[in-house]
């Protein structure tokens, strides 16, 4: 239990389904794994990091692109 019984007890009033991965396999975790390979693809394989800093700043400036300017097929391109 990761979250501590707390967050357990949240979860079954809110009738959301707990679904456990195994630890380190990534394959697991569809979610995760689009969000690093959309990143990766349309981020920081064009770009030349320089540091922990740098990749933080490039990271937030394309999170506000991804959902503030970039059209979204889930809403017909609006």
């Amino acid at each position: 239990m990761i979250y501590g019984v707390e967050f357990c007890k949240q979860v079954a009033l809110l009738r959301i389904e707990d679904v456990v991965t195994v630890t380190r396999s990534p394959w697991q975790n569809l979610c995760a794994e689009r969000v690093i390979d959309s990143v990766q693809r349309e981020c920081t394989d064009h770009l030349i990091v320089l540091g922990e800093r740098h990749l933080k700043s490039i990271i937030s400036e394309y999170v506000d692109y991804y959902n503030g300017t970039r059209t979204h097929s889930s809403l017909e391109k609006d």
